[in-house]
């Protein structure tokens, strides 16, 4: 009997991503519904750390997640420009 785990490991990798990508529409949201009481001088370098951040913990999630499947080493994985990283 043969295993197939690539499809499993994209089908949860792409949830991971789905889910990182529904709490950051469900941010902007909070955010676009409350632009009349935002104080854009302190939100603006916030909302680019909670993005930072998100990636960050979406990378986390997913290198762990590879690691246990036994996939590939972390090491392997690509890194991720923020853009946090960007704007320095």
């Amino acid at each position: 009997m043969t295993i197939v785990r690539y499809p499993v490991v994209s089908s949860a990798t792409s949830t991971f991503e789905q889910e990182s990508r529904i709490l950051q529409v469900c941010i902007f949201e909070t955010i676009q519904r409350n632009l009349g009481t935002v104080d854009f001088t302190g939100v603006l370098p916030d909302i680019m750390i909670i993005a930072d951040e998100v990636d960050s913990q979406l990378k986390q999630t997913i290198d762990s997640f590879l690691r246990t499947q036994g996939e590939v080493s972390p090491a392997s994985l690509p890194t991720t420009v923020t853009s946090h990283q960007l704007s320095k």
